[in-house]
């Protein structure tokens, strides 16, 4: 669907698969007059309906798969400057217009991430992920701001249609490579929805399949030292045994999936 009148001409990719709070960041996005792309990442057919009622930008993978969504997105967007997005997330007041000064001068554009909680668990989640991706200073999302055009010089591709999981880390490991720096604006803020403790863990196991994947395709990951930062130090007793957990069910899922991907892709390939 083409746009008309943007105030803001740059496009937000959120990839989602049934995640109805899409409509609230859909809404903030138009209402600073900014293009609006969600990539339904195999999606229904009644949540896709909905959608298209909507004045926005939308693209539809049949299987989920949120390295493609995130390929597909970027590469369909109208304008070069894009700024990535998470259905479970809301900007905060003025992060659009940050994104989109500060990718005149900047390739990647890294913003601050702010968790909210409810409870005593999500509260040590939030400091948690605070701690292990808020603080890092990479290339990773939500929220980040690209400048397509420019990164386009260095790289061959944004995101490893193959990766499944991991795809930012496969992405941060290339643009250090090819040496381009990524600016952190504290002032680009999101608000990350409460995270519970079973679909956090289910982050966990997700992340170890996307390192086994990673490995069994050759891919480079970037991985930053969770435990190194000032932050992380400053973590509670109960948030360091947290944190210990969800690298051991990070583990056990990358020892799983190393040996149960290592066969579908053996078939995979036996077929072509």
């Amino acid at each position: 669907m083409e746009m008309e009148n943007k105030t803001l001409q740059m496009t937000v990719v959120i990839p989602t698969v049934n995640d109805r709070r899409v409509f609230r960041v859909v809404d903030q996005v138009l209402e600073v007059g900014a293009e609006c792309l969600v990539v339904c990442n195999g999606s229904s057919d009644a949540f896709e309906d909905e959608l298209r009622t909507r004045p926005i930008c939308i693209e539809s993978l049949p299987d989920a798969n949120l390295s493609r969504a995130l390929e597909v997105g970027v590469r369909a967007a109208t304008y070069d400057k894009i700024v990535l997005m998470d259905s479970d997330c809301q900007f905060g007041q003025d992060t659009l217009a940050h994104f989109f000064q500060l990718l005149d001068e900047h390739h990647l554009v890294r913003g601050m991430c702010v968790f909210d909680c409810k409870d005593f668990v999500s509260r040590t989640i939030a400091n948690v992920r605070t701690a292990t991706t808020t603080v890092v200073q990479g290339a990773y999302k939500p929220p980040l701001g690209i400048a397509r055009s420019a990164l386009l010089k260095y790289l061959d591709y944004f995101f490893h249609p193959d990766i499944l999981w991991c795809e930012d880390a496969e992405f941060d490991a290339r643009r250090i490579a090819a040496g381009i720096d990524v600016h952190f604006s504290p002032e680009a803020i999101i608000y990350h929805d409460s995270l519970q403790l079973l679909s956090d863990l289910r982050s966990a196991a997700r992340y170890g399949r996307g390192y086994a994947r990673a490995e069994l395709l050759g891919c480079a990951l970037q991985n930053y030292d969770r435990w190194d930062s000032d932050f992380a130090q400053q973590l509670s007793i109960i948030e360091r045994l947290y944190l210990w957990l969800f690298e051991t069910v990070e583990k056990l899922s990358y020892q799983f999936w190393l040996r149960c991907d290592r066969t579908a892709l053996r078939i995979a390939s036996s077929h072509r």
